[in-house]
């Protein structure tokens, strides 16, 4: 069974120097390399490939799975790979695990379906049906800010018992949920952090890890944070996430991934902050709140 945990980083799709308002940049597989070079070099854990970060809702089908054969084939066994596979098509996500599987994904992250507005009955036939099906693991993506349907911790509880959905990046729409999913955790559940501002409160309340958008550019502080959590050295990990929120909070002044990408390009990471449409690349302001940090 595949184990997610400790710092997982949801990886961008670095595109591609653009000419102004350019709607699909290509994307630009040299920095992506880097990038993954920079993520091994700071020992994460895994790469989630396709997730909210990485704009998939702008990439072809071709262009994903491309994406995620290279980066299977960069992380070289050091570093599990996941597939955001999720959709607001239940038979359509069935097919996308299908082909992930196919070409080396070893889990599936899959989100709450958007725009339908199921209800919880719906939340719950939908990753059940996913799941009978997969051949691969799930891990539901719960997030109401980008999704508009929060699962209920009780339709939470009856998911967690699928012997085949294995935990959940929760990115709560208050604090006070991480608490009731502690309860529903078990050897077959993990809960992981998905929002990056509630990474040490989330550590507090079970979390094994995170799935996470700053880890892009903040792989070795994540991994400090949490590897002072699991020492005992519980204050020391407070003040670590403390002293990084100015910078998350940098990191999220616009849509993500734009500044995060701004921050990678101002560090040399990648060689472009270019997002594809309709993203557009961060203000002047923006851009200076960032160079304080990066």
């Amino acid at each position: 069974m595949y184990q997610i945990k400790g710092i997982n980083t949801a990886l961008i799709t670095p595109f591609q120097k653009a000419s102004k308002n350019n709607a699909r940049p290509a994307v630009d597989y040299a920095s992506l390399e880097a990038l993954i070079d920079f993520q091994l070099a700071a020992g994460v854990e895994g790469f989630v490939v396709c997730g909210t970060t990485a704009e998939a809702s702008t990439l072809e089908d071709r262009e994903r799975f491309e994406l995620l054969s290279f980066v299977k084939a960069k992380a070289q066994g050091k570093a599990g790979v996941c597939f955001g596979s999720g959709s607001n098509c239940t038979w359509k996500t069935v097919e996308t695990i299908a082909e992930a599987k196919a070409t080396g994904a070893e889990a599936a992250l899959v989100v709450t379906p958007f725009y339908n507005k199921p209800t919880q009955s719906g939340v719950r036939s939908h990753f059940e049906y996913i799941a009978e099906r997969s051949e691969l693991p799930i891990i539901i993506y719960d997030i109401f800010s980008r999704t508009s349907v929060d699962i209920s911790i009780e339709t939470m509880a009856a998911l967690a018992q699928h012997e085949n959905i294995i935990g959940v990046k929760e990115a709560p729409s208050n604090g006070s949920k991480l608490a009731e999913i502690s309860k529903l955790i078990s050897p077959s559940f993990q809960l992981l952090a998905g929002d990056d501002f509630l990474f040490f409160l989330s550590l507090c309340s079970g979390a094994v890890g995170a799935i996470s958008a700053a880890a892009n550019i903040l792989p070795s502080e994540l991994k400090e944070i949490m590897a002072l959590f699991q020492s005992g050295k519980i204050e020391e990990s407070r003040k670590a996430h403390e002293v990084l929120t100015p910078a998350l909070e940098a990191l999220y002044l616009e849509t993500n991934p734009a500044p995060l990408k701004k921050a990678l390009a101002l560090k040399g990471v990648i060689s472009a902050e270019s997002v594809r449409l309709p993203l557009v690349e961060v203000s002047e302001e923006t851009e200076r709140a960032l160079q304080q940090y990066f």
